[in-house]
């Protein structure tokens, strides 16, 4: 697996920052403000705040596996490309992830996209698979192989079916597994500190 050795003062803050909200800390004021935090819990029902204040963290998952990912110079088409966090299928961040979009990741500025196909996904650099796309994850995974792209998603067995990183919800805190052989073969390289956050799986080279 190919890691970062090094780490600068600011990566570590962030990463204690990205270790606090692993164990159940709340990032929501630091990337969508007090004022859509509370438009988070002011929604119509209890269900719909859930439902928000789940994404909200799930959108900060995202922003901190961005910091702590690397990847190929050829994925990017210049030094101002921006980083691309594509969302494939049904969205069901909405506004959570917007609060990325603009922010800066490795002196990249942030870009949040929407797609519908797979073959969209080619210019992406993070590439969220909604749980909608089950039926068809073979396909996409096997169209992504060898691709440099973070693929995350939180349907279940993800990382085991091949994607990278699968978030999950135990005893109602996110947790997340990570497919060193997936993030392998998409030639991407992942910070051994956010190795030792996340739960390591293999399913063998491709």
């Amino acid at each position: 697996m190919k890691i970062i050795a090094s780490l600068t003062g600011p990566m570590i803050q962030d990463i204690r920052s990205f270790a606090f909200l692993v164990i159940g800390g709340s990032m929501l004021a630091m990337l969508t403000g007090s004022a859509d935090a509370r438009a988070a819990s002011d929604s119509p029902s209890p269900a719909t705040a859930t439902a928000s204040r789940e994404y909200l963290l799930k959108a900060a998952f995202l922003y901190n596996f961005a910091k702590f990912a690397t990847w190929p110079a050829e994925a990017f088409l210049g030094p101002q490309t921006p980083l691309r966090v594509c969302i494939l299928g049904e969205d069901s961040f909405g506004a959570a992830l917007d609060s990325i979009e603009g922010k800066s990741i490795k002196e990249r500025p942030v870009a949040v996209i929407r797609i519908a196909q797979v073959s969209d996904a080619e210019r992406c650099h993070i590439l969220f698979v909604s749980t909608s796309e089950e039926e068809r994850l073979r396909a996409i995974l096997d169209y992504l192989h060898k691709r440099p792209i973070l693929t995350i998603s939180d349907m279940p067995n993800f990382a085991w079916a091949g994607g990278c990183i699968n978030l999950k919800t135990v005893e109602d805190q996110i947790r997340f597994d990570i497919n060193v052989d997936a993030a392998n073969a998409a030639d991407l390289r992942l910070s051994s500190k956010l190795l030792r956050l996340g739960n390591l799986i293999s399913t063998g080279a491709r």
